[in-house]
């Protein structure tokens, strides 16, 4: 029995020593996806200019698009319309953004 109880003190010994590493590395873990966390908030941050930049640029190829549309007569009466109302809705909503900075 006396070598029965000593080998099942050496596995329980074993076994705390697992649990410990095991919160040891939750620990480690925890604080790695908070690092990684505040890193991408900050990355996040840096990128909204671009995407700004990007999607004005976008708008102002649009613009540009439908006015070169209007000016040439392609389409129909309708088509010209619509497209002189999608320049306007664009041109506003370039200046709100320009105003939002």
């Amino acid at each position: 029995m006396l070598g029965r109880n000593s080998s099942l003190a050496a596995l329980n010994a074993r076994k705390r020593l697992l649990i410990l590493e095991s919160e040891v590395h939750r620990a480690q873990l925890a604080q790695d996806w908070s690092d990684l966390h505040g890193c991408v908030g900050a990355l996040r941050e840096k990128a909204k200019p671009v995407g700004k930049a990007i999607s004005i640029a976008g708008m102002l190829i649009a613009a540009a698009t439908a006015y070169s549309q209007i000016r040439h007569g392609k389409g129909s009466f309708l088509s010209r319309l619509l497209s002189s109302g999608s320049v306007l809705a664009t041109i506003f909503k370039f200046a709100g953004q320009l105003g939002a900075r």
